[in-house]
């Protein structure tokens, strides 16, 4: 019942405010314009540090972490959910994305890597094209598959294309401690 993202998603640039809760919604699996669950939300909790129009990108993507409880759960047979995890300080991750121009169509980059971490970010060689935000970085070890961190923001680095994304594992407990409390963008 709860989906982790990008805080910068959940941020309305034309408006320059949070989006509300009724424009927000989860389709969990969606292949090709079809999904196997929707949901409306119903809390979202942002990261408190996170500033959308920050100066510094460092803090900024460090923080840019938001949770997204929903309306009603999905089983777990239905979509299988992910732990998160610390990723170490390099080899190799996943990304399962929705760029720009194909936001009904999954992508996924079966193979890239940690290059380094620093001040609470991860360098990820995975390609991080526009609308990749708040995707999925992956750690698999066999069957295990767990989150390690999520797009924050991409650029190309020496012509090879960079990702950068924030360690969640903190930031996380932080975020599932203010929704237990029930504060966030839509407390009522």
């Amino acid at each position: 019942d709860t989906v982790l993202t990008a805080a910068h998603c959940l941020w309305d640039p034309r408006r320059g405010t949070w989006r509300t809760r009724e424009s927000v919604s989860f389709r969990a699996g969606l292949r090709d314009g079809v999904s196997v669950a929707e949901r409306d939300a119903l809390q979202a909790v942002v990261h408190p540090g996170y500033r959308f129009l920050a100066a510094d990108p460092v803090q900024r993507y460090q923080t840019d972490v938001a949770l997204v409880r929903l309306a009603g759960a999905i089983p777990a047979a239905t979509a299988r959910p992910f732990r998160v995890t610390a990723p170490g300080t390099s080899g190799e991750v996943s990304v399962a994305s929705y760029g720009a121009g194909r936001d009904g169509a999954l992508s996924r980059q079966r193979r890239c890597n940690v290059l380094g971490r620093q001040a609470g970010l991860f360098v990820f060689d995975c390609d991080g094209v526009p609308g990749s935000s708040g995707a999925p970085v992956f750690r698999i070890d066999g069957s295990a598959i767990r989150v390690v961190s999520i797009i924050a923001g991409g650029t190309a680095g020496d012509g090879r294309p960079l990702s950068v994304g924030p360690e969640l594992t903190a930031a996380v407990a932080e975020l599932e401690r203010v929704a237990r409390s029930g504060a966030g963008l839509w407390a009522e």
